[in-house]
């Protein structure tokens, strides 16, 4: 027989299920028993940190990654960014030197998704740790999700922007998610974000009817 719920419990339950989608995949420690990374298939996206127990500067960028998980996690529960499917992973290349991506063996990080790879080679930025945690959540964010966020209509080609070249939406935001209308502009943010480092593209919506109006388009 099926056990009966109360609203309230049933509510529990499911309150208890998106809290834990909430989180992404706890960080795993990589050995050569991962060779070959299937590891990698797991996950929409991993994040990997290669580093090096006998060089402090290397184990200093890598024990950024608790405190950037925590910080990316918060970010998703309280829906500020959207949840990912995303793995969290690290491997000391001291003792594991097979795992070089490279071939060279050096301290890196590197961003995996959709058939995409990138090597970040993050380092420390400033001399707070939890502003090193936040830089590099903010990241793993950016190349893990959230790939066209929201723009005020004051701040698109501000004179102090993140980015000299933008691409506006001007329409829902349903219209870019998955099976929406636009849905291929997240697939083209994808693509510039892990190939392009300089002169990189911003890309943006905007919901607003009369920002339409200031950029002389037309009315929908």
């Amino acid at each position: 027989m099926f056990k009966s719920f109360t609203s309230s419990a049933l509510l529990a339950a499911l309150s208890s299920l998106d809290s834990v989608f909430a989180q992404t995949a706890a960080i795993k420690e990589l050995t050569i028993a991962d060779m070959p990374p299937k590891f990698l298939e797991e996950n929409e996206f991993s994040f990997v940190s290669f580093y090096k127990k006998s060089d402090p500067k290397s184990v200093e960028v890598d024990s950024y990654l608790e405190g950037a998980k925590a910080f990316l996690d918060a970010k998703i529960e309280d829906g500020t960014w959207t949840g990912r499917s995303l793995g969290w992973f690290r491997c000391d290349l001291d003792e594991h030197p097979e795992m070089a991506i490279d071939g060279r063996g050096e301290s890196d990080q590197m961003m995996t998704g959709a058939g995409n790879r990138r090597m970040i080679g993050f380092d420390k930025a400033f001399d707070d740790k939890e502003k090193n945690e936040e830089l590099l959540a903010n990241i793993v964010r950016e190349l893990s999700g959230d790939w066209i966020t929201e723009i005020e209509c004051s701040k698109i080609q501000a004179d102090k922007r993140q980015f000299y070249d933008e691409v506006i939406y001007f329409g829902p935001k349903k219209d870019i998610e998955k099976e929406g209308t636009a849905e291929l502009l997240n697939t083209l943010s994808m693509v510039d974000r892990y190939n392009f480092t300089e002169q990189r593209v911003g890309f943006y919506y905007n919901e607003d009817p009369k920002c339409r109006e200031e950029f002389n388009l037309k009315k929908k």
